[in-house]
C-alpha cells in the first residue's frame, strides 16, 4: 500500500490479507493526501490515489501501533525528496530495527541527508534529499504489484 505514493496514477492491490494494519495504513494514506476505496469489508483489494501529497510525514499518534509505516519513508524520499517518519511500534515480539532502511538512506549520500529526533514519545527520522533523482532511490522501495 506505501509503494501507492509513488505514483500520481491510480494504483489497485488485490490480495491483501485482512489485518488491522490495513485500516491503519489506510489512515496514514489518507494523512498525506491519498485517497483509499474499497468494494467490500473485509477488503482484500484496495484502490488508492495519490495525485497530490498534503504531508510528507507519518506523524507518531497515527503510527504508534503500527510496524509497517517505515514503508511510507522511502516512497515519500522519492517523490517528494522529502520525510518525517515516526518510528514505528506495535510489535508484541520485541524490539525490530530499521537499520536496514537508514543504511538505505545512508547509501544515498551525498544525495540525501537525514536525522533521526529523540524527542520523547515522538522519536523520528527526517530525511530529505538534496537533488531527488530516480536512480538514486531504486533501492529504496520494493517494485508494487499494479494493475
Amino acid at each position: 500500500m506505501a509503494a501507492a505514493l509513488l505514483t500520481a496514477d491510480q494504483v489497485t492491490v488485490h490480495n491483501i490479507p485482512k489485518v488491522r494494519d490495513l485500516i491503519t495504513m489506510s489512515k496514514l494514506l489518507a494523512f498525506m493526501g491519498a485517497s483509499v476505496s474499497i468494494t467490500e469489508i473485509p477488503a482484500s483489494d484496495y484502490i488508492i490515489s495519490a495525485p497530490t501529497l498534503n504531508h510528507a510525514e507519518a506523524p507518531y499518534e497515527l503510527v504508534k501501533t503500527m510496524r509497517a509505516s517505515i514503508l511510507t519513508l522511502g516512497p515519500l524520499m522519492a517523490r517528494l525528496g522529502i520525510a518525517h517518519v515516526s518510528l514505528p511500534g506495535g510489535c508484541a515480539i520485541g524490539a525490530r530495527p530499521i537499520d536496514l532502511h537508514l543504511a538505505a538512506l545512508e547509501k544515498m549520500e551525498p544525495k540525501s541527508q537525514f536525522r533521526m529526533a529523540t524527542s520523547k514519545p515522538k522519536f523520528q527520522i527526517a530525511a530529505a534529499l538534496k537533488a531527488p533523482t530516480s536512480s538514486s532511490t531504486k533501492s529504496l522501495s520494493p517494485a508494487p504489484k499494479i494493475s
